[in-house]
């Protein structure tokens, strides 16, 4: 278990790398595809059952320009009018950890690392 500010570090660096090799690979938009049955494989791995998976709400925006904003901007009507909002942004500006909020506020380098250790181990 990694809790160190290094720690950290090594953590961020690894995703890093996982990122850059994620991004050249082409991600097919079909819903059976090899990419969206991996991906649902990975939250089962981890502990996700089928009925969790069903029970999100998701709101999942693209495009070229505007996403983050738009997504925050989404997440703050729906956190003012009461609901539990989780955000994942890319890329972060400051710290990578301000990439995964729960309720307004970027996780913290523990659970960050925490977490990842936690898919890694389960992937």
């Amino acid at each position: 278990m990694i809790n160190t500010a290094s720690g950290f570090e090594e953590v961020e660096r690894e995703l890093l790398e996982l990122i850059s090799i994620g991004a050249q690979e082409r991600v097919a938009r079909d819903q059976e595809s090899p990419q969206r049955l991996k991906c649902i494989e990975g939250l089962r791995a981890i502990g996700v059952t089928s009925e969790a998976m069903e029970a999100m709400r998701v709101i999942h925006v693209t495009g070229t320009k505007g996403k983050g904003s738009t997504c925050s901007m989404i997440e703050s009507v729906l956190r003012y009018h009461g609901v539990k909002t989780g955000l994942f942004t890319s890329p972060h500006l400051v710290c990578m950890t301000e990439r995964i909020q729960i309720n307004g506020q970027p996780i913290s380098k523990q659970a960050f690392c925490d977490c990842f250790n936690r898919v890694k181990q389960a992937l």
